[in-house]
């Protein structure tokens, strides 16, 4: 079972929307069955120094986590191209733009089934709706999608979901709909 498994978070800040600290526990747990898993840290906070790097060492977390902080789109999607995992643990903020770019490119996404954006995007499939609060259900969950059968399939589900959601007939359908709302107002 053990395989290169990069799962990747991106943030918005150590204290701001979610909980990384319950994302990095449960990675730690994964990581004793899975020793070769590597966590990837974006976004603000989350470089070498900053307030997520900091964090672990006042923990003593000694796992293979790499801090790479704020970098540019580009950067991003090269990323998420190589991650085999995309772990969402936000308790507030709404469906990221890059879970569907992740969910297009064929990654399994880890989100809160309480968040209603996320879920009603991830109910048809293409990952694993958690209570990110918990870090066994998200430990659980990072140990189904490194198993190479479920995590294919599901990974085929979620480009699927992407395509459907985001299709040209639905793009049209929404941009009609704002076109109404415009010459009603």
């Amino acid at each position: 079972m053990d395989t290169q498994i990069n799962v990747i978070m991106i943030n918005e800040g150590f204290y701001k929307h979610g909980d990384i600290a319950r994302g990095i526990e449960a990675f730690i747990a994964f990581n004793n069955y899975q020793p070769s898993a590597q966590l990837h840290l974006y976004g603000a906070g989350c470089g070498v120094g900053q307030d997520v790097d900091l964090w672990c060492k006042k923990s003593n977390i000694q796992a293979p986590i790499y801090f790479h902080g704020e970098v540019s789109s580009y950067e991003l999607k090269i990323a998420l191209n190589s991650a085999k995992v995309f772990l969402h643990t936000s308790l507030e903020k709404p469906c990221p733009t890059a879970l569907i770019e992740a969910m297009a490119l064929g990654v399994p996404v880890i989100a809160g089934k309480h968040r209603g954006e996320v879920s009603s995007v991830l109910k048809n499939g293409g990952g694993e709706l958690v209570n990110v609060k918990k870090v066994n259900e998200i430990t659980l969950a990072l140990l189904h999608l490194a198993l190479p059968n479920y995590h294919q399939q599901v990974s085929n589900k979620a480009r699927e979901v992407a395509v459907q959601l985001f299709s040209d007939r639905v793009f049209n359908q929404y941009l009609n709909i704002y076109k109404q709302q415009a010459l009603s107002a």
